[in-house]
């Protein structure tokens, strides 16, 4: 139950919380783009995965109540259904139009029900309502930054949230690609700083620098704020199946704070793993993912 004085003040904390996307400014979300990792042949599956949606599962129909308060504002009707099950398989967003009560596909992603824990506290404008109302990214912090992610229970838990208040977030990475890096050395400048650390002789110009080790998430330009590019050590591996498409969780350290530091969770399809060996615990990685996320707690 999220912590708050009253009705008024919540309402303008979720005010605060959220952010609609202008429909003039051509927001591009390609969701189709998720299933690389999976399949090439997007097209040529999608009759018989929009079939399937008849035999599908619920997931939302109606949004939670925010009880005892009044949510600040009013989104667009939807349901969320799974195929072949409530938690796992081909997500599916089903528009409903508020003039005739007519249904239609708005989005179509995977869905896996699993990864690794983020706790922390939405700010003004982490909410970010997409153009018809029934989707969202939510951007959460991450030490002193921040990521985002692809909310996959938006519809159900929209009322829930509000700037300054605590949430944990269940997150998963789904690979786009991954494989051990090719390049572990890289060939820098020598800087006065380094050379006065490492007693380097005045003729050195360059040093060589190992990349083993190295840990990142970054954005990756000119793609969807929710993808990203990371490098990271492999701390646990579990063979995993996703869909009926077998593979590996990694969890993987891609944040590094002292002792500390960030372990992302990365679905890695047998397709989207490009080296020759499987992944081991120990391995460095890299990929480009698609990241996606939904409630688990509320404070």
């Amino acid at each position: 139950m999220p912590i708050s004085t009253d009705t008024a003040q919540w309402q303008e904390n979720m005010h605060l919380a959220y952010m609609f996307e202008n429909p003039d400014n051509q927001n591009h979300h390609y969701m189709g783009s998720h299933w690389d990792g999976f399949f090439d042949d997007l097209d040529d599956r999608m009759p018989s995965i929009v079939q399937n949606a008849e035999n599908s599962k619920i997931r939302n129909e109606e949004p939670v109540a925010p009880i005892p308060f009044e949510p600040a504002f009013d989104l667009p009707r939807c349901r969320q259904l799974c195929y072949p099950d409530a938690t796992n398989g081909y997500a599916y967003v089903i528009g409903v139009n508020k003039s005739d009560r007519s249904q239609f596909l708005a989005s179509l992603y995977p869905l896996i029900n699993a990864g690794a824990l983020l706790e922390g506290t939405l700010e003004e404008n982490d909410v970010i309502v997409w153009e018809g109302g029934f989707e969202a990214q939510i951007n959460f912090p991450l030490g002193p930054a921040s990521i985002s992610f692809y909310d996959t229970g938006f519809y159900k838990n929209w009322p829930l949230y509000a700037a300054g208040e605590r949430y944990t977030f269940r997150t998963i990475g789904i690979a786009y690609y991954a494989m051990r890096p090719e390049q572990m050395e890289m060939e820098i400048e020598v800087t006065d700083i380094q050379r006065r650390i490492y007693q380097i002789e005045p003729d050195q110009k360059t040093m060589t620098l190992s990349l083993k080790g190295m840990v990142s998430i970054v954005p990756v330009e000119g793609w969807d704020i929710d993808e990203f590019s990371i490098r990271g050590v492999v701390m646990a591996v579990e063979e995993y199946i996703a869909l009926e498409f077998p593979g590996w969780i990694l969890t993987m350290q891609v944040v590094r704070r002292g002792d500390d530091g960030f372990n992302l969770d990365v679905f890695v399809s047998k397709k989207a793993w490009e080296s020759e060996s499987d992944p081991k615990i120990g391995d460095d990685v890299e990929a480009k993912i698609w990241l996606q996320g939904e409630l688990a707690k509320v404070f």
